[in-house]
């Protein structure tokens, strides 16, 4: 199957799927008649920015179960306890800075982008008043210190996921591949299996003992298979 059909569709696909939910929350913002209009971009950009994200943290796992153990524990830090932190860091003089750069290092999970959107919506004004006299921030909801912020980080996941999944992809990371395997080949070491059926034993020791005369001498052949980030280890 071609590498880019692949990609282009299964992106179509989870963008789907991940709207199904999206819509369902906005149908029922709307039902219960609840007055927030500016809420609908943080959720509709959501699905762009969480699977390529998604995406790229696939690449560091290979187990599903450890994969989906980490990423809900990553929006549980960042999204339901880390917006809930920053938000009241940034109430208080004392702590209003630290909450300020909390909230620009947070943005690197798209889901904290959506928890921090919603808080400010809901706690702007609010925001507004306090800061006054020690930090002012625009009144603007749109403006990059407020959700503004959160709305071009979503943006951003999108295009910077994709970019790195290319790259996992492509031939650079092959290229890189394939250097460290040559370097880690000399630390592989031959496998001698337990149970060798006796036509395979014979045939080793004919080779072995053969002269060397042969155009075509192939003895003790082995398949090793290399990884960017494990060991090496031999399949046959």
């Amino acid at each position: 199957m071609n590498l880019l059909s692949y990609w282009v569709s299964n992106l179509i696909f989870d963008l789907i799927k991940s709207y199904v939910p999206v819509l369902i929350s906005l149908g029922l913002i709307y039902a219960f008649d609840e007055d927030i209009p500016d809420i609908y971009g943080v959720f509709l950009l959501l699905p762009v920015g969480i699977v390529p994200f998604t995406y790229v943290l696939s690449f560091f796992f290979t187990k599903e179960s450890i994969a989906q153990t980490v990423v809900i524990f990553i929006n549980l830090i960042f999204a339901g306890i880390g917006s809930l932190v920053v938000t009241l860091l940034r109430f208080f003089e004392s702590t209003l800075e630290v909450g300020d750069d909390l909230s620009k290092a947070f943005k690197i999970v798209p889901n904290f982008c959506l928890a921090e959107g919603i808080y400010i919506l809901s706690e702007h004004s609010n925001m507004v008043l306090i800061r006054e006299d020690t930090k002012p921030i625009s009144e603007d909801v749109y403006a990059l210190e407020n959700m503004g912020g959160d709305l071009l980080a979503l943006g951003l996941h999108f295009f910077f996921g994709l970019f790195v999944v290319f790259i996992f992809e492509s031939f650079l990371l092959e290229a890189l591949d394939s250097c460290i395997g040559r370097i880690r080949t000399r630390q592989v070491a031959r496998v001698i299996p337990e149970d060798v059926d006796s036509d395979v034993e014979n045939e080793d020791k004919r080779v072995g003992d053969a002269p060397q005369e042969f155009s075509v001498k192939v003895h003790r052949f082995r398949k090793v298979y290399y990884t960017l980030f494990g060991k090496p280890f031999t399949a046959v």
